[in-house]
Protein backbone atom coordinates (compact mmCIF):
# COMPACT_ATOMS: atom_id res chain seq x y z
CA UNK A 1 0.00 0.00 0.00
CA UNK A 2 1.35 3.40 -0.94
CA UNK A 3 1.71 5.81 1.99
CA UNK A 4 -0.40 8.95 1.85
CA UNK A 5 1.62 11.97 0.78
CA UNK A 6 0.45 15.14 2.49
CA UNK A 7 1.42 18.71 1.82
CA UNK A 8 3.51 20.39 4.55
CA UNK A 9 1.43 21.52 7.48
CA UNK A 10 1.97 25.21 6.74
CA UNK A 11 0.86 24.80 3.12
CA UNK A 12 -2.23 22.83 4.17
CA UNK A 13 -3.10 25.46 6.76
CA UNK A 14 -2.85 28.24 4.20
CA UNK A 15 -5.02 26.30 1.75
CA UNK A 16 -7.62 25.60 4.43
CA UNK A 17 -7.70 29.24 5.46
CA UNK A 18 -8.08 30.36 1.85
CA UNK A 19 -10.91 27.91 1.26
CA UNK A 20 -12.65 29.06 4.42
CA UNK A 21 -12.47 32.67 3.27
CA UNK A 22 -13.90 31.68 -0.12
CA UNK A 23 -16.76 29.76 1.48
CA UNK A 24 -17.47 32.71 3.80
CA UNK A 25 -17.55 35.04 0.80
CA UNK A 26 -19.91 32.84 -1.17
CA UNK A 27 -22.16 32.01 1.76
CA UNK A 28 -22.78 35.63 2.70
CA UNK A 29 -23.31 37.06 -0.76
CA UNK A 30 -26.43 39.12 -1.34
CA UNK A 31 -29.05 37.63 -3.66
CA UNK A 32 -28.52 38.53 -7.29
CA UNK A 33 -24.80 39.27 -6.87
CA UNK A 34 -24.14 37.98 -10.39
CA UNK A 35 -26.18 40.87 -11.75
CA UNK A 36 -24.24 43.48 -9.77
CA UNK A 37 -21.49 43.89 -12.37
CA UNK A 38 -21.80 47.08 -14.44
CA UNK A 39 -24.37 46.92 -17.24
CA UNK A 40 -22.83 45.46 -20.37
CA UNK A 41 -19.73 44.25 -18.45
CA UNK A 42 -20.09 40.52 -17.79
CA UNK A 43 -16.36 39.80 -17.42
CA UNK A 44 -14.94 37.62 -14.71
CA UNK A 45 -13.08 40.52 -13.08
CA UNK A 46 -16.32 42.46 -12.73
CA UNK A 47 -18.00 39.47 -11.07
CA UNK A 48 -15.09 38.97 -8.67
CA UNK A 49 -15.19 42.69 -7.78
CA UNK A 50 -18.88 42.27 -7.07
CA UNK A 51 -18.15 39.33 -4.78
CA UNK A 52 -15.86 41.41 -2.57
CA UNK A 53 -18.00 44.57 -2.51
CA UNK A 54 -19.70 43.72 0.84
CA UNK A 55 -16.30 43.66 2.61
CA UNK A 56 -14.78 46.89 1.19
CA UNK A 57 -15.36 48.53 4.55
CA UNK A 58 -12.67 46.30 6.10
CA UNK A 59 -10.02 48.56 4.62
CA UNK A 60 -7.56 48.26 1.78
CA UNK A 61 -4.75 46.16 3.41
CA UNK A 62 -7.13 43.57 4.86
CA UNK A 63 -9.11 43.46 1.62
CA UNK A 64 -5.95 42.76 -0.37
CA UNK A 65 -5.09 39.81 1.89
CA UNK A 66 -8.64 38.46 1.72
CA UNK A 67 -8.80 38.72 -2.05
CA UNK A 68 -5.41 37.13 -2.69
CA UNK A 69 -6.18 34.25 -0.34
CA UNK A 70 -9.65 33.45 -1.58
CA UNK A 71 -9.57 34.41 -5.26
CA UNK A 72 -8.36 31.01 -6.64
CA UNK A 73 -11.35 29.25 -5.06
CA UNK A 74 -13.77 31.97 -6.13
CA UNK A 75 -12.51 31.78 -9.69
CA UNK A 76 -13.00 28.03 -9.62
CA UNK A 77 -16.56 28.57 -8.44
CA UNK A 78 -17.08 30.96 -11.34
CA UNK A 79 -16.07 28.32 -13.85
CA UNK A 80 -12.58 29.61 -14.66
CA UNK A 81 -10.26 26.77 -15.61
CA UNK A 82 -7.49 26.36 -13.02
CA UNK A 83 -6.86 22.84 -14.28
CA UNK A 84 -3.06 23.11 -14.80
CA UNK A 85 -2.51 24.63 -11.34
CA UNK A 86 -4.53 21.88 -9.66
CA UNK A 87 -2.71 19.07 -11.46
CA UNK A 88 -5.53 18.09 -13.86
CA UNK A 89 -5.50 17.96 -17.64
CA UNK A 90 -8.47 18.40 -19.95
CA UNK A 91 -8.17 14.75 -20.89
CA UNK A 92 -9.40 13.78 -17.43
CA UNK A 93 -6.00 12.49 -16.24
CA UNK A 94 -4.96 13.73 -12.81
CA UNK A 95 -2.01 14.20 -10.52
CA UNK A 96 1.73 14.80 -10.99
CA UNK A 97 2.36 11.23 -12.12
CA UNK A 98 0.95 11.77 -15.62
CA UNK A 99 2.96 9.90 -18.26
CA UNK A 100 5.13 11.57 -20.86
CA UNK A 101 2.51 10.73 -23.50
CA UNK A 102 -0.19 12.44 -21.42
CA UNK A 103 2.06 15.46 -20.86
CA UNK A 104 2.50 15.63 -24.62
CA UNK A 105 -1.24 16.17 -24.94
CA UNK A 106 -1.26 19.12 -22.59
CA UNK A 107 0.03 21.95 -24.80
CA UNK A 108 -2.77 21.54 -27.36
CA UNK A 109 -5.35 20.86 -24.64
CA UNK A 110 -4.19 23.88 -22.65
CA UNK A 111 -4.45 26.07 -25.74
CA UNK A 112 -8.03 24.88 -26.27
CA UNK A 113 -8.93 25.51 -22.62
CA UNK A 114 -7.58 29.05 -22.84
CA UNK A 115 -9.31 29.61 -26.16
CA UNK A 116 -12.70 28.68 -24.69
CA UNK A 117 -12.22 31.11 -21.81
CA UNK A 118 -11.18 33.86 -24.22
CA UNK A 119 -14.26 33.29 -26.38
CA UNK A 120 -16.64 33.49 -23.42
CA UNK A 121 -15.17 36.86 -22.50
CA UNK A 122 -14.72 38.30 -25.99
CA UNK A 123 -18.09 37.20 -27.36
CA UNK A 124 -20.01 37.93 -24.16
CA UNK A 125 -21.27 34.34 -23.90
CA UNK A 126 -22.72 32.76 -20.80
CA UNK A 127 -21.17 29.32 -21.17
CA UNK A 128 -19.34 27.02 -23.55
CA UNK A 129 -18.77 23.26 -23.75
CA UNK A 130 -16.81 21.31 -26.34
CA UNK A 131 -15.10 18.06 -27.25
CA UNK A 132 -12.71 16.64 -29.83
CA UNK A 133 -12.62 13.00 -30.90
CA UNK A 134 -9.70 11.30 -32.59
CA UNK A 135 -8.87 7.72 -33.55
CA UNK A 136 -11.85 6.18 -31.77
CA UNK A 137 -11.61 8.08 -28.48
CA UNK A 138 -12.74 11.33 -26.92
CA UNK A 139 -9.36 13.09 -26.87
CA UNK A 140 -10.41 16.30 -25.12
CA UNK A 141 -13.39 17.82 -23.32
CA UNK A 142 -13.38 21.50 -22.42
CA UNK A 143 -15.65 24.02 -20.78
CA UNK A 144 -15.77 27.68 -19.78
CA UNK A 145 -18.17 30.24 -18.36
CA UNK A 146 -21.36 29.70 -16.41
CA UNK A 147 -24.15 27.18 -16.86
CA UNK A 148 -26.37 29.24 -14.56
CA UNK A 149 -25.39 32.90 -14.12
CA UNK A 150 -27.76 33.50 -11.24
CA UNK A 151 -26.65 30.51 -9.12
CA UNK A 152 -23.72 30.96 -10.04
CA UNK A 153 -22.80 27.52 -11.40
CA UNK A 154 -19.89 26.90 -13.79
CA UNK A 155 -19.97 24.84 -16.97
CA UNK A 156 -18.07 21.60 -16.49
CA UNK A 157 -17.28 18.42 -18.47
CA UNK A 158 -20.63 16.90 -17.42
CA UNK A 159 -22.80 19.93 -18.14
CA UNK A 160 -25.92 19.18 -20.20
CA UNK A 161 -26.71 21.39 -23.20
CA UNK A 162 -29.74 21.74 -25.41
CA UNK A 163 -28.48 21.18 -28.96
CA UNK A 164 -31.46 22.16 -31.14
CA UNK A 165 -31.44 20.69 -34.63
CA UNK A 166 -28.31 18.65 -33.93
CA UNK A 167 -30.98 16.37 -32.42
CA UNK A 168 -31.97 15.36 -35.96
CA UNK A 169 -28.72 13.40 -36.33
CA UNK A 170 -29.82 11.12 -33.47
CA UNK A 171 -33.40 10.83 -34.75
CA UNK A 172 -31.96 9.87 -38.14
CA UNK A 173 -29.69 7.20 -36.64
CA UNK A 174 -32.59 5.72 -34.65
CA UNK A 175 -34.76 5.55 -37.75
CA UNK A 176 -32.00 3.98 -39.85
CA UNK A 177 -31.62 1.15 -37.34
CA UNK A 178 -35.23 0.22 -38.03
CA UNK A 179 -34.73 0.63 -41.77
CA UNK A 180 -31.70 -1.69 -41.84
CA UNK A 181 -33.78 -4.29 -40.00
CA UNK A 182 -36.16 -4.29 -42.99
CA UNK A 183 -39.07 -2.68 -41.14
CA UNK A 184 -39.66 -0.12 -43.91
CA UNK A 185 -38.38 1.13 -47.26
CA UNK A 186 -37.03 4.59 -47.92
CA UNK A 187 -39.42 5.05 -50.83
CA UNK A 188 -42.50 3.97 -48.86
CA UNK A 189 -45.41 6.38 -48.69
CA UNK A 190 -45.34 7.88 -45.18
CA UNK A 191 -49.09 7.40 -44.91
CA UNK A 192 -48.46 3.68 -44.37
CA UNK A 193 -47.05 4.53 -40.94
CA UNK A 194 -49.28 7.39 -39.76
CA UNK A 195 -52.78 7.61 -38.32
CA UNK A 196 -53.67 10.37 -40.79
CA UNK A 197 -52.95 11.17 -44.44
CA UNK A 198 -50.28 13.69 -45.45
CA UNK A 199 -50.52 15.08 -49.00
CA UNK A 200 -49.63 18.39 -50.59
CA UNK A 201 -53.15 19.53 -51.56
CA UNK A 202 -51.73 21.03 -54.76
CA UNK A 203 -50.44 17.57 -55.77
CA UNK A 204 -52.84 15.12 -54.09
CA UNK A 205 -51.77 12.17 -56.25
CA UNK A 206 -48.06 12.50 -55.46
CA UNK A 207 -47.00 10.44 -52.40
CA UNK A 208 -44.63 11.87 -49.82
CA UNK A 209 -42.00 9.23 -49.01
CA UNK A 210 -39.73 8.56 -46.07
CA UNK A 211 -36.72 9.46 -48.24
CA UNK A 212 -38.27 12.88 -48.91
CA UNK A 213 -38.71 13.55 -45.20
CA UNK A 214 -35.11 12.56 -44.49
CA UNK A 215 -33.69 14.75 -47.28
CA UNK A 216 -35.93 17.81 -46.67
CA UNK A 217 -37.59 17.42 -50.07
CA UNK A 218 -41.12 16.51 -48.91
CA UNK A 219 -42.31 20.04 -49.71
CA UNK A 220 -43.37 20.79 -46.12
CA UNK A 221 -42.69 24.42 -45.28
CA UNK A 222 -42.51 25.20 -41.57
CA UNK A 223 -39.23 27.14 -41.24
CA UNK A 224 -39.02 30.50 -42.98
CA UNK A 225 -35.39 31.60 -42.64
CA UNK A 226 -35.94 34.86 -44.51
CA UNK A 227 -38.68 35.87 -42.09
CA UNK A 228 -36.84 34.35 -39.13
CA UNK A 229 -39.92 32.28 -38.32
CA UNK A 230 -40.36 28.78 -36.93
CA UNK A 231 -44.02 28.35 -37.78
CA UNK A 232 -44.55 25.73 -35.07
CA UNK A 233 -42.63 27.59 -32.38
CA UNK A 234 -45.81 28.76 -30.66
CA UNK A 235 -46.34 25.19 -29.41
CA UNK A 236 -43.26 25.31 -27.14
CA UNK A 237 -43.94 24.87 -23.43
CA UNK A 238 -41.90 24.38 -20.26
CA UNK A 239 -43.33 20.95 -19.41
CA UNK A 240 -43.66 17.67 -21.27
CA UNK A 241 -46.77 18.07 -23.42
CA UNK A 242 -49.92 15.99 -23.04
CA UNK A 243 -50.60 16.02 -26.81
CA UNK A 244 -48.73 13.59 -29.07
CA UNK A 245 -46.68 14.54 -32.11
CA UNK A 246 -49.21 12.90 -34.44
CA UNK A 247 -52.08 14.86 -32.91
CA UNK A 248 -50.33 18.20 -33.39
CA UNK A 249 -48.95 17.43 -36.86
CA UNK A 250 -52.41 16.38 -38.04
CA UNK A 251 -53.65 19.85 -37.09
CA UNK A 252 -50.76 21.44 -39.03
CA UNK A 253 -50.71 19.32 -42.19
CA UNK A 254 -54.34 18.38 -42.89
CA UNK A 255 -56.42 21.03 -44.73
CA UNK A 256 -59.18 22.50 -42.60
CA UNK A 257 -57.51 21.63 -39.31
CA UNK A 258 -56.65 24.06 -36.50
CA UNK A 259 -53.08 25.02 -37.49
CA UNK A 260 -53.35 24.44 -41.24
CA UNK A 261 -52.39 27.14 -43.72
CA UNK A 262 -51.83 27.16 -47.48
CA UNK A 263 -48.26 28.20 -46.63
CA UNK A 264 -47.56 24.83 -45.02
CA UNK A 265 -46.65 23.25 -48.37
CA UNK A 266 -44.49 24.44 -51.27
CA UNK A 267 -45.82 25.15 -54.76
CA UNK A 268 -43.65 22.29 -56.05
CA UNK A 269 -44.39 18.56 -56.27
CA UNK A 270 -42.98 16.46 -53.40
CA UNK A 271 -39.44 15.26 -54.06
CA UNK A 272 -38.50 18.08 -56.43
CA UNK A 273 -37.48 20.96 -54.16
CA UNK A 274 -35.41 21.38 -50.99
CA UNK A 275 -37.00 23.10 -47.99
CA UNK A 276 -35.55 22.70 -44.52
CA UNK A 277 -38.30 21.36 -42.29
CA UNK A 278 -38.49 20.63 -38.56
CA UNK A 279 -41.77 18.77 -38.76
CA UNK A 280 -40.32 16.35 -41.33
CA UNK A 281 -38.19 14.89 -38.56
CA UNK A 282 -41.09 15.04 -36.12
CA UNK A 283 -42.93 12.82 -38.61
CA UNK A 284 -39.90 10.50 -38.70
CA UNK A 285 -40.20 10.29 -34.92
CA UNK A 286 -43.83 9.22 -35.31
CA UNK A 287 -42.77 6.52 -37.78
CA UNK A 288 -40.14 5.29 -35.28
CA UNK A 289 -42.86 4.87 -32.68
CA UNK A 290 -45.08 2.97 -35.11
CA UNK A 291 -42.30 0.63 -36.31
CA UNK A 292 -40.76 -0.03 -32.90
CA UNK A 293 -43.93 -0.18 -30.82
CA UNK A 294 -42.20 2.01 -28.23
CA UNK A 295 -42.34 5.68 -27.24
CA UNK A 296 -39.75 7.60 -29.25
CA UNK A 297 -37.62 8.47 -26.21
CA UNK A 298 -37.56 4.86 -25.03
CA UNK A 299 -36.57 3.49 -28.42
CA UNK A 300 -33.71 6.02 -28.63
CA UNK A 301 -32.58 5.02 -25.15
CA UNK A 302 -32.44 1.33 -26.05
CA UNK A 303 -31.14 1.59 -29.62
CA UNK A 304 -28.75 4.56 -29.39
CA UNK A 305 -28.07 5.91 -25.89
CA UNK A 306 -27.37 2.65 -24.04
CA UNK A 307 -25.07 1.02 -26.64
CA UNK A 308 -23.17 4.30 -27.14
CA UNK A 309 -22.91 4.97 -23.39
CA UNK A 310 -24.74 8.28 -23.84
CA UNK A 311 -25.89 8.09 -20.23
CA UNK A 312 -26.57 11.82 -19.86
CA UNK A 313 -28.72 12.22 -23.00
CA UNK A 314 -32.51 12.55 -22.90
CA UNK A 315 -35.52 13.92 -24.76
CA UNK A 316 -38.07 14.44 -21.99
CA UNK A 317 -37.99 17.34 -19.55
CA UNK A 318 -38.93 14.82 -16.86
CA UNK A 319 -35.54 13.15 -17.40
CA UNK A 320 -33.50 16.38 -17.40
CA UNK A 321 -31.20 16.89 -14.42
CA UNK A 322 -31.55 20.66 -14.16
CA UNK A 323 -28.74 20.99 -11.61
CA UNK A 324 -26.38 20.09 -14.48
CA UNK A 325 -28.15 21.99 -17.25
CA UNK A 326 -26.64 24.95 -19.13
CA UNK A 327 -29.48 27.44 -19.37
CA UNK A 328 -29.85 29.34 -22.62
CA UNK A 329 -29.49 33.11 -22.26
CA UNK A 330 -30.86 35.57 -24.80
CA UNK A 331 -29.24 38.95 -25.28
CA UNK A 332 -31.23 41.96 -24.14
CA UNK A 333 -30.28 45.64 -23.79
CA UNK A 334 -30.11 45.26 -20.01
CA UNK A 335 -28.06 42.06 -20.04
CA UNK A 336 -28.89 38.39 -20.53
CA UNK A 337 -32.32 36.86 -20.05
CA UNK A 338 -32.48 33.31 -18.77
CA UNK A 339 -34.67 30.85 -20.70
CA UNK A 340 -36.20 27.85 -18.98
CA UNK A 341 -35.87 24.51 -20.82
CA UNK A 342 -38.84 23.91 -23.09
CA UNK A 343 -40.19 21.33 -25.51
CA UNK A 344 -43.12 20.61 -27.83
CA UNK A 345 -44.98 17.47 -28.98
CA UNK A 346 -42.76 17.09 -32.07
CA UNK A 347 -39.54 17.29 -30.05
CA UNK A 348 -37.86 14.64 -32.24
CA UNK A 349 -36.73 17.54 -34.43
CA UNK A 350 -34.73 19.45 -31.82
CA UNK A 351 -35.40 18.43 -28.21
CA UNK A 352 -32.25 16.49 -27.37
CA UNK A 353 -30.29 17.50 -24.27
CA UNK A 354 -26.85 15.97 -23.98
CA UNK A 355 -23.22 16.45 -22.95
CA UNK A 356 -20.05 17.00 -24.96
CA UNK A 357 -18.82 13.54 -23.95
CA UNK A 358 -22.02 11.81 -25.04
CA UNK A 359 -21.92 13.55 -28.41
CA UNK A 360 -18.28 12.53 -28.73
CA UNK A 361 -19.31 8.86 -28.48
CA UNK A 362 -21.99 9.40 -31.14
CA UNK A 363 -19.42 10.99 -33.47
CA UNK A 364 -17.02 8.10 -32.96
CA UNK A 365 -19.78 5.76 -34.15
CA UNK A 366 -20.38 7.86 -37.26
CA UNK A 367 -16.66 8.15 -38.05
CA UNK A 368 -16.14 4.39 -37.71
CA UNK A 369 -19.07 3.55 -40.00
CA UNK A 370 -21.46 2.50 -37.28
CA UNK A 371 -18.99 0.79 -34.95
CA UNK A 372 -18.37 1.73 -31.32
CA UNK A 373 -16.18 -0.09 -28.80
CA UNK A 374 -16.29 -3.30 -30.79
CA UNK A 375 -20.07 -3.25 -31.33
CA UNK A 376 -21.83 -2.53 -34.62
CA UNK A 377 -24.56 0.01 -33.78
CA UNK A 378 -25.37 0.73 -37.45
CA UNK A 379 -24.25 -1.33 -40.41
CA UNK A 380 -21.45 0.28 -42.45
CA UNK A 381 -23.74 0.31 -45.49
CA UNK A 382 -26.36 2.21 -43.47
CA UNK A 383 -23.88 4.97 -42.63
CA UNK A 384 -22.99 5.11 -46.33
CA UNK A 385 -26.67 5.67 -47.18
CA UNK A 386 -26.92 8.44 -44.56
CA UNK A 387 -23.90 10.27 -46.00
CA UNK A 388 -24.56 9.63 -49.72
CA UNK A 389 -24.50 13.03 -51.41
CA UNK A 390 -27.59 14.38 -53.11
CA UNK A 391 -28.18 17.48 -55.19
CA UNK A 392 -31.70 18.75 -54.46
CA UNK A 393 -32.93 21.82 -56.32
CA UNK A 394 -33.37 24.88 -54.16
CA UNK A 395 -30.83 23.91 -51.50
CA UNK A 396 -29.09 27.04 -50.15
CA UNK A 397 -25.41 27.57 -50.82
CA UNK A 398 -24.78 28.28 -47.13
CA UNK A 399 -23.39 31.34 -45.38
CA UNK A 400 -20.08 29.84 -44.26
CA UNK A 401 -17.85 27.16 -45.68
CA UNK A 402 -18.48 25.95 -49.26
CA UNK A 403 -21.07 23.14 -49.39
CA UNK A 404 -19.99 20.15 -51.47
CA UNK A 405 -23.20 18.19 -51.04
CA UNK A 406 -25.91 17.04 -48.66
CA UNK A 407 -26.69 13.65 -47.21
CA UNK A 408 -29.56 12.93 -44.86
CA UNK A 409 -29.26 15.80 -42.33
CA UNK A 410 -25.46 15.97 -42.59
CA UNK A 411 -23.91 18.57 -44.92
CA UNK A 412 -20.49 18.02 -46.49
CA UNK A 413 -18.40 21.20 -46.31
CA UNK A 414 -14.97 22.18 -47.52
CA UNK A 415 -13.07 23.58 -44.54
CA UNK A 416 -9.59 24.55 -45.65
CA UNK A 417 -8.14 21.42 -47.21
CA UNK A 418 -10.57 19.12 -45.39
CA UNK A 419 -13.93 17.61 -46.31
CA UNK A 420 -16.05 17.68 -43.17
CA UNK A 421 -19.59 16.50 -42.48
CA UNK A 422 -21.36 18.88 -40.14
CA UNK A 423 -24.72 19.80 -38.64
CA UNK A 424 -25.72 22.64 -36.35
CA UNK A 425 -28.62 23.89 -34.32
CA UNK A 426 -29.26 27.41 -33.11
CA UNK A 427 -31.70 29.88 -31.66
CA UNK A 428 -31.51 33.41 -30.24
CA UNK A 429 -30.01 32.09 -26.99
CA UNK A 430 -27.77 29.14 -28.00
CA UNK A 431 -25.69 27.55 -30.76
CA UNK A 432 -24.58 23.93 -31.24
CA UNK A 433 -22.21 22.48 -33.84
CA UNK A 434 -21.12 18.88 -34.50
CA UNK A 435 -18.72 17.73 -37.23
CA UNK A 436 -16.50 14.85 -38.32
CA UNK A 437 -13.89 13.99 -40.94
CA UNK A 438 -14.12 10.28 -41.79
CA UNK A 439 -10.85 10.24 -43.73
CA UNK A 440 -8.84 11.47 -40.72
CA UNK A 441 -11.02 9.76 -38.10
CA UNK A 442 -11.48 13.04 -36.26
CA UNK A 443 -14.41 15.18 -35.21
CA UNK A 444 -15.73 17.48 -32.55
CA UNK A 445 -18.52 19.58 -31.13
CA UNK A 446 -19.00 22.94 -29.46
CA UNK A 447 -22.06 24.28 -27.68
CA UNK A 448 -22.61 27.88 -26.60
CA UNK A 449 -25.19 29.71 -24.53
CA UNK A 450 -25.70 33.45 -24.51
CA UNK A 451 -26.53 34.14 -28.14
CA UNK A 452 -24.66 36.21 -30.73
CA UNK A 453 -25.18 39.82 -31.72
CA UNK A 454 -25.70 38.97 -35.42
CA UNK A 455 -25.40 36.19 -38.01
CA UNK A 456 -22.12 37.79 -39.08
CA UNK A 457 -20.76 37.54 -35.54
CA UNK A 458 -21.90 33.92 -35.34
CA UNK A 459 -20.29 33.08 -38.68
CA UNK A 460 -16.99 34.67 -37.66
CA UNK A 461 -17.02 32.76 -34.39
CA UNK A 462 -17.73 29.43 -36.10
CA UNK A 463 -14.86 29.96 -38.54
CA UNK A 464 -12.49 30.73 -35.68
CA UNK A 465 -13.64 27.69 -33.70
CA UNK A 466 -13.02 25.40 -36.67
CA UNK A 467 -9.60 26.95 -37.28
CA UNK A 468 -8.48 26.44 -33.68
CA UNK A 469 -10.11 23.03 -33.19
CA UNK A 470 -8.76 21.51 -36.40
CA UNK A 471 -5.26 22.81 -35.69
CA UNK A 472 -5.31 21.47 -32.14
CA UNK A 473 -6.74 18.10 -33.22
CA UNK A 474 -3.63 17.38 -35.24
CA UNK A 475 -1.56 17.83 -32.06
CA UNK A 476 -3.70 15.94 -29.55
Amino acid sequence: MRPKVLAPRSARAKAAASLSLAVLALATLPRGWAQSAPAGDRTVDARVDALFAPWNSLGSPLMTILRRAAQPFLLAALGIALIPALGFSSTGKSGPAATQAEQGLRPAAKELDEFLGDQVRQLGLAGLGACIVKDGRVAWIGSAGLADIEAPRPVGPGTIFGVGSVSKTVTLAAFMRLWEEGKCGLDDDINRYLSFSVRNPRFPDKPITLRMLLSFTAGIFDVDFQAGENRLGFLEETRDPAATAEEVLREFLVPGRKYYSDKNFLDYPPGTRYAYSNSSYSLIGCVIERLSGLPFWEYCRRAIFVPLRMKDSSWRLADLEESRYAYAYARHPGGMKKEEPSTWPGHMDGGLRTTAGDVGNFLIMMIDRGRFEGKQILKPETVDVILALQDPDGAPAGRGFPILGRGFVWTLNEVGNRRIFQMNGFGPAFFAEVYFDPSRRTGGAFFTTGGFSSFEALGNAVRLFFERFLDATDRL
